[in-house]
């Protein structure tokens, strides 16, 4: 319907999550992003973990997840997929798990040993925290910072990785998108009694009428009907000689 073929990324080439996500979109030229290279232990505020990349980031691991989810990802690895971090069993606090003894490779948890890419020692084990989630989908830390953990575990996990969204809204060339444009104005001067038309090609980024007048933008040419609409195109300048223009219901602001 859309008449473009879809592009799947991987948020892993941008981030420290395994997240592969198709993208429809008609700008041009997007391939993949350079890989930086971020593994999931770079992420980490405390502790350290036994995967390179987290899994997919889900909303339903904000409400429903927990230290036990942790183990029985550990246990059926591939199977459940829930991210968890490794503490020392003398730092470990009140949101982890009691502490479980690695040895050899293997966690032996209720008599069972599974395969777990550790040092040896006891360890206590934890959910991601809020500020981990966060950096998983590029966001800033405190992005989240005035909701729950439950709360803000779901928005991100519903939400883009802001790295990869930046990757293509980045092949976006000047002058096509709306917030630029390429004009050309008309002035007239008056040369021995008679006026002389001169026309001058600009580049003017979109400005709202509000913003103009904060900024007291210096207009330049004002249009009216710009285009065959009813709308009035209004050209300014600032001091250092950059263009904007807005459209409005009149032919000046």
């Amino acid at each position: 319907a859309l008449g473009v073929e879809p592009i799947l990324i991987n948020s892993g080439l941008v981030s420290a999550q395994n997240r592969e996500r198709l993208y429809w979109t008609n700008i041009q030229g997007i391939g993949q992003p350079e890989d930086k290279g971020i593994a999931l232990g770079d992420i980490l505020e405390h502790g350290r973990t036994w995967i390179k990349k987290a899994y997919t980031l889900r909303a339903s691991h904000g409400p429903h997840g927990g230290p036990s989810s942790v183990l029985r990802s550990i246990k059926t690895p591939g199977k459940f997929s829930f991210n968890g971090v490794a503490e020392s069993a003398e730092t470990g606090d009140g949101q982890a798990t009691a502490a479980y003894e690695v040895r050899g490779g293997y966690v032996t948890i209720k008599g069972e040993r599974y395969p777990l890419e550790l040092p040896d020692g006891n360890y206590r084990f934890r959910k991601l925290t809020k500020v981990e989630n966060c950096r998983l989908q590029t966001l800033p830390d405190n992005y989240c910072k005035s909701v729950s953990d439950a709360q803000a575990c779901k928005a991100v996990g519903n939400g883009w990785t802001v790295d990869v969204i930046a990757h293509i809204l980045g092949h976006i060339r000047k002058g096509d998108c709306y917030t630029m444009k390429k004009l050309t104005i008309t002035a007239y001067t008056a040369k021995g009694g008679e006026y002389v038309r001169q026309e001058k090609e600009i580049e003017a980024e979109f400005i709202t009428k509000k913003e103009a007048l904060r900024r007291r933008l210096h207009i330049v040419h004002a249009r009216p009907r710009y285009d065959g609409t009813d709308s009035a195109l209004i050209v300014y300048q600032d001091a250092a000689g950059a263009y904007f223009y807005t459209l409005t219901d009149g032919p000046r602001p």
